[in-house]
């Protein structure tokens, strides 16, 4: 669901970012890095859905991913390897960008 007015943009954005700082409120109040990173990636995910289609195909859009689903999920490593792991899946996201010009 693309947005189609800077107005429903600024009101969508606004809505997403209280339930998302809601949503981590809570889930630091008991420590849980799932329920954050749960958080994390829902508010991810809301903001993907309100760029048009045809701009997630960009090499911008999806370096934004890539280095999105990083953050969320070094976020959410409990140990090195998982970390590793996710910095494996990044390079691998790079490498399948490609850049025309």
């Amino acid at each position: 669901m693309a947005v189609e007015s800077a107005y429903e943009f600024g009101w969508q954005y606004s809505l997403a970012t209280a339930k998302m700082l809601n949503s981590v409120k809570a889930a630091d109040q008991v420590g849980s890095k799932t329920d954050r990173a749960t958080a994390m990636n829902t508010f991810s995910e809301t903001m993907k859905g309100m760029i048009p289609e045809e701009a997630q195909s960009s090499p911008q859009f999806q370096y934004f991913t890539a280095l999105d689903t990083l953050n969320n999920s070094l976020y959410a490593a409990n140990s090195n390897t998982e970390k590793q792991t996710a910095m494996d899946a990044f390079y691998s996201s790079l490498d399948s960008i490609t850049v025309t010009g």
